[in-house]
């Protein structure tokens, strides 16, 4: 009965906007349907107020000097000094060291971001043969430490870029952070040429600790 109710009315508006067959209906439908677009965009349009508009750009006008310190970049502990060394060594890859001259950082950001969470800085120091493993942030997996202090603050002064260190709030203690400090700037870290490779004069009380990542909800 419902069905039948259906086809009849379905035949009475088919009708009633004067088509015969149901492709006839839809065929109307869209010509009714493309005549009240038309109607409604030309409604708008006498509506619509014009105005005038201009830009002004001061390209060749002295503005505020930028601080040249945003154009620096992270580089983290993990994976060979994110790839920059040689899998299981503290030796460079040439033209990682190339491209990074070529960049010319301003700033460099050392050992991460979240990865300065799980990093202690000591397990960084020495022969690499005799360094203590840390575990990757994000992964949870442990992995020999080959990208240093020392071999941080020897890339910044290759590359001739400003080091920023972020101490471990995280997972570290306040003696910890106030030992790397003590380390760095009081000339107790020297390169391969016996130059002392401090101070440094930016450090970061952690990253971000108070944000709860999905990984490390702990």
């Amino acid at each position: 009965m419902r069905l039948m109710q259906a086809g009849v009315v379905a035949a009475a508006v088919m009708l009633g906007v004067g088509c015969a067959n149901a492709k006839g209906f839809f065929d109307r439908l869209k010509e009714l349907s493309a005549k009240n677009a038309a109607k409604e965009s030309a409604a708008k349009q006498e509506n619509a107020t014009p105005f005038a508009a201009s830009i002004m750009l001061g390209g060749l006008e002295g503005g505020r000097p930028v601080n040249r310190r945003v154009l620096g970049n992270n580089v983290q502990w993990v994976d060979n000094g994110d790839d920059f060394f040689e899998a299981g060594t503290n030796r460079e890859i040439p033209r990682m060291l190339e491209l990074a001259v070529a960049l010319r950082p301003t700033v460099l950001r050392y050992p991460g971001g979240s990865n300065s969470d799980t990093y202690h800085w000591k397990s960084g120091l020495g022969a690499i043969s005799e360094r203590k493993p840390e575990e990757h942030f994000h992964t949870k997996r442990s992995q020999p430490v080959t990208f240093g202090t020392v071999e941080f603050l020897t890339l910044c002064r290759q590359v001739g870029a400003e080091p920023l260190i972020t101490v471990n709030v995280a997972s570290g203690s306040a003696q910890e952070a106030a030992d790397w400090v003590r380390a760095v700037n009081r000339g107790a870290l020297s390169a391969s040429d016996g130059k002392a490779l401090g101070p440094v004069r930016y450090w970061e009380i952690g990253n971000e600790p108070y944000l709860r990542e999905d990984q490390r909800k702990e």
